[in-house]
């Protein structure tokens, strides 16, 4: 191949070269700067060069003599195109060579950046997604928890509450934003509140949990378990408070119900011995005044002694209606009169009504007697007096009105009051046991806020009631009043049971027999006695259960009255030995005692409970006689 066909390929291909240089550097402005230009300038004087070669060869090719163009001149065209190009060339490689590795390098950590930030990109929309969905469950806890859950901000109040929160204090959330702890909690609990609270934020407690009352927004009280913790910033100081409230009301209502229920048996047995103690007094009294009243007596004197024995009737009526409101016997049925009842159980009432300013009217039918436990029912008419009562706090007219008549084969008794009505929500509640509107129960401001309540007199009624096989009804209208109806079954029949004061003159006496009164109130042994020696018994009375053991060892008695609660040998173990010794109980033993406790030990033997008439006294007495000798 000539040289001048080589010339023009070198020609080509420099001029191709340059060419491409050019446009990279074009695209690659940031790398031209560092050695692109020197490359191409290099080029291009190499591309010169070869272009003179191709002239010098193509004139002489044609015997073409240029003129000025001497051998020397030729050689230095071609040692600029030919030297400058290399060195050029040389100096734009040395800059270009390091660029274009860092160039690479760059790239290669753009590429793997690029990479690793798809794969943060990535790992992070899964962290995102995890937060989102550990948020939503928490979330979810929060909402549908079943405590109420806060936050709130030291000086300010609540920022956010749960739904249960809202539920249990009656407010909104929005509402609920603008109050804080001390505005919900009761007045009376806010200091140890307050300073819980400023323990935690002096640091000297990081949480506290207390129990203590609230108010909620209708007013009532609610009782709350509440535990709180402080969230701390960065200076250290209390940013908010995290806590949580435990509605625990029915908790604390049924505490207080064990309380009263314990306060109630102990006053209970209190009554009761006081009852048993004027339970003597009176039978003293009684038996005497009818001894007294056997004699030729001057009429004015036994007009005076006959209002003196009503009186202490009365008085045996109302301890007896006292002893019952004890619960501290056995329901005790017999024929009585619903009248009678109501007119006893108003006597104990009527200072406490005056008192408080109530018109009392009572419409009293013709009802004829009927069996009945007449100190439970009794019980009942004062649980419903009382209620009227409380509910004419505040009223402007303070009336009750009492009433009896007959409804078909039924006894009906009423109680109206003029009070604050009831509300429709709280009937169907009214007989359940510890439900009450009163006391801390009341609404704030209410009348019924001083008022204590056990939340037991209605429940105590309704089931005294149904063991009675009647019914009670309420009917009731906010502000104008309530009426409690309640039916009884006039069942007129009366089985012969142990003390069931029949009616009726005295049958003709037994002969004979040898009594023994065993009663540590000598009053009371001398009235038995004189009572029972106008039937010519031979009478023997002691104080001491050991002293009548030993004298029915000696000779058995034909009748034993022993009163239950003695010194020394009370009656109950007296009757433990007389049963060991009395085997074929032909000795008769009457139990005369004035507190029938709930024992069914004690139902195998006859009991008369005192207060008694003398007459009564000598029909069971006469009885036993006659079951002794078989008469």
């Amino acid at each position: 191949m000539s040289d001048l066909t080589l010339e023009i390929i070198r020609v080509v291909i420099l001029t191709a070269i340059s060419f491409y240089l050019w446009m990279m550097g074009r695209q690659r402005a940031e790398l031209s700067q560092k050695g692109w230009q020197w490359i191409l300038t290099g080029f291009a004087l190499l591309l010169f060069g070869s272009v003179l070669d191709v002239t010098d060869n193509y004139e002489s090719l044609n015997a073409y003599q240029v003129i000025g163009n001497t051998p020397t001149e030729a050689f230095l065209e071609k040692l600029v195109g030919y030297l400058g190009g290399f060195l050029c060339l040389a100096v734009g490689l040395i800059r270009w060579i390091p660029t274009v590795t860092s160039f690479n390098q760059v790239q290669s950590y753009a590429d793997k950046l690029s990479q690793k930030n798809v794969e943060l990109a990535i790992a992070r929309g899964e962290a995102e997604a995890e937060i989102v969905e550990s948020q939503e469950r928490i979330r979810s806890f929060f909402k549908l928890s079943l405590v109420g859950f806060f936050i709130s901000i030291p000086d300010e109040g609540f920022v956010e509450v749960n739904d249960k929160f809202c539920e249990m204090f009656g407010y909104s959330r929005e509402a609920l934003r603008h109050l804080n702890a001390k505005d919900l909690t009761h007045p009376d609990d806010q200091e140890a509140s307050v300073q819980g609270m400023a323990r935690i934020r002096l640091g000297e407690i990081n949480g506290l949990s207390l129990e203590k009352r609230y108010i909620r927004k209708d007013g009532s009280v609610l009782h709350g378990r509440v535990s709180v913790r402080g969230v701390r910033g960065r200076d250290g100081e209390v940013a908010f408070f995290l806590g949580l409230v435990e509605d625990i009301t029915e908790q604390h209502q049924a505490q207080e119900a064990v309380v009263r229920a314990e306060r109630l048996a102990a006053v209970g047995t209190l009554a009761g011995g006081v009852a048993h103690e004027f339970n003597n007094i009176n039978q003293v009294v009684l038996l005497n005044l009818h001894l007294v009243l056997q004699e030729q007596l001057h009429s004015t004197t036994r007009r005076r002694l006959e209002t003196l024995l009503k009186a202490i009737q009365r008085s045996a009526s109302i301890t007896d209606s006292l002893l019952s409101f004890t619960r501290d016997r056995k329901p005790v049925k017999k024929l009585c009169s619903l009248n009678a009842v109501i007119k006893d159980t108003l006597t104990i009432l009527n200072d406490e009504l005056s008192t408080a300013g109530v018109e009392l009217e009572v419409k009293l039918g013709e009802v004829p007697p009927f069996i009945m436990d007449d100190g439970q029912v009794a019980q009942v008419l004062m649980n419903l007096v009382i209620n009227a009562n409380h509910a004419l706090m505040g009223q402007s007219t303070k009336r009750v009105t009492i009433e009896s008549a007959i409804e078909g084969e039924n006894a009906r008794l009423q109680v109206v009051d003029t009070g604050r009505g009831i509300p429709a929500e709280h009937i169907r509640k009214l007989f359940d046991p510890f439900f009450t509107t009163k006391g801390e129960h009341a609404e704030k401001g209410s009348s019924y806020e001083h008022v204590t309540g056990s939340g037991l007199g209605l429940s105590v009624t309704h089931a005294i009631i149904e063991e009675h096989g009647g019914s009670v009804h309420v009917d009731s209208e906010v502000g104008v009043g309530t009426t409690f109806t309640i039916t009884l079954p006039m069942v007129q029949a009366v089985s012969a049971r142990p003390g069931a004061q029949a009616e009726g003159a005295l049958p003709d006496p037994p002969s004979p027999g040898r009594i023994i009164i065993v009663d540590d109130v000598e009053e009371l042994r001398e009235a038995v006695s004189a009572i029972l020696g106008t039937q010519n018994y031979a009478v023997v009375s002691t104080g001491d259960g050991a002293e009548a053991l030993r004298l029915q060892s000696e000779q058995p008695f034909d009748v034993i009255l022993i009163d239950l609660q003695m010194p020394k040998m009370n009656g109950r173990e007296l009757l433990k030995k007389l049963s060991e010794t009395n085997a074929d109980k032909k000795t008769k033993i009457i139990i005369v005692t004035g507190r029938v406790d709930r024992d069914d030990t004690l139902g195998e033997f006859e009991t008369i409970k005192k207060p008694f008439e003398a007459d009564f006294l000598l029909q069971r007495v006469g009885a036993a006689l006659r079951k002794g000798t078989g008469e």
